[in-house]
């Protein structure tokens, strides 16, 4: 689980994405909720639009509204995390996560 300051972990369970399992857990951040994606690598690097954006920045950062994605590769893993807060918020989260 993530361990960045003032998020604290509600549930998790399993899914599918694109046909492969992925674990999914819920946070809260203060008082919204994150949803935090655990893909397979190669499920993660499957568009080429993800691969490009990490490479060149290792971060990938999109919003739609109130909608904040970002996304990071680990080392057999991505993460994708999901929330209705500031795409800082986001970041900050990722570069606590950077440092572990």
């Amino acid at each position: 689980p993530l361990r960045a300051q003032n998020l604290r972990l509600i549930a998790a369970w399993t899914t599918d994405v694109h046909g492969e399992p992925a674990a999914v857990l819920a946070y809260r951040l203060d008082d919204r909720l994150l949803v935090q994606y655990l893909v397979a690598e190669d499920v993660f690097f499957q568009h080429p639009a993800i691969r490009s954006a990490i490479a060149d920045h290792h971060l990938l950062r999109a919003a739609d509204g109130d909608r904040t994605v970002v996304a990071w590769p680990d080392s057999s893993t991505g993460t994708v995390l999901v929330g209705n807060v500031p795409t800082e918020s986001l970041q900050t989260i990722w570069r606590s996560e950077s440092k572990r």
